[in-house]
């Protein structure tokens, strides 16, 4: 692992294009080298032995080498920055896909035979055939309006992913091959890079994600409290997340300014994926606008019911 962690450094400081802190910002590029922290985050993800894994943003590899240590049936990682594919494809065992992880679509790799072994052994298929959930926002506001909890301000609201399991239990996407995310995701893309995976919670088993400190925040936020939001209600609804740890901007290179966390979501077999859109939609709705404007809303969707 030692002489693994030297040649990831190596990797990095050989990458002139890194000195450029224009470049590095753009892609929002902090990375890990540190052995023991790379050892931590994937033992927070296993069993990996066996299992088709997918890196974001691997960089240089250094996570890539120690998720390989241990075994996986697959590999495949999501690199944007050209720079590194290279290296990255010379790594036995590892397909690169040199593509934007804001939009990748994880369905290829179930549906293209040719890149999931038929011997990995977490597949299952039972096809769902109950109708996409409807009306969500119609429930919700109506839930709010009953409950007379509108005090934004306090995020007084009642917990809105707790309802949407409540209005739709049976809720179940197709169950197919799972897949396990492990990230060291950059700053700048990593909400959208995360909400991205939701869409496709039906066949993601679970995910360990680095996030900014104050990110980490919002996603893990509980109702009635200053962090809850958007991305609090889909991360509650879609998966039981926790904080691993906390890495210090020492931690990286080139080292950031902000503190980072990482998280573990094991997706929740009762969330279904095609409820998102509107749950977001919902969310943003709700949480944009202050107590007024949400009694207002309220008033106007009991006329228009």
């Amino acid at each position: 692992m030692l002489d693994d962690a030297k040649l990831t450094v190596q990797i990095v400081k050989n990458t002139a294009a890194l000195q450029s802190r224009v470049r590095a910002k753009r892609f929002g590029q902090h990375f890990l080298v540190n052995p023991r922290i790379l050892e931590r985050i994937v033992d927070a993800a296993e069993p990996l032995q066996g299992k088709t894994i997918v890196e974001i943003g691997p960089g240089p590899g250094g996570l890539t080498r120690e998720i390989l240590r241990r075994r996986p049936a697959q590999v495949f990682v999501i690199e944007k920055d050209p720079r590194f594919v290279e290296s990255l494809v010379a790594l036995d065992g590892v397909t690169v896909f040199n593509e934007d992880a804001c939009d990748f679509d994880y369905n290829q790799l179930i549906n293209d035979n040719r890149k999931i072994s038929e011997t990995t052994d977490d597949f299952s298929l039972s096809q769902s055939d109950q109708p996409a959930p409807a009306n969500i926002r119609k429930q919700i506001f109506a839930a709010i309006e009953v409950m007379n909890v509108v005090d934004i301000n306090n995020r007084l609201l009642p917990d809105i992913s707790a309802l949407v399991h409540q209005f739709y239990p049976h809720c179940q996407g197709t169950e197919r091959r799972r897949i396990k995310i492990i990230s060291n995701l950059p700053y700048n893309a990593g909400t959208a890079i995360y909400v991205n995976a939701l869409k496709h919670a039906d066949i993601i088993e679970d995910m360990t994600l680095m996030f900014q400190k104050e990110v980490a925040a919002r996603l893990l936020g509980k109702p009635n409290t200053r962090d809850y939001g958007r991305l609090s209600v889909l991360t509650q609804y879609f998966t039981e997340a926790r904080r691993v740890m906390r890495l210090t901007p020492g931690a990286f290179y080139p080292p950031p300014k902000v503190y980072s966390d990482v998280l573990h979501f094991k997706n929740r077999t009762d969330a279904d994926p095609r409820v998102l859109d509107d749950l977001s939609a919902v969310c943003l709705e709700i949480f944009q606008h202050r107590r007024k404007k949400l009694k207002n809303r309220l008033i106007k969707n009991t006329r228009e019911n």
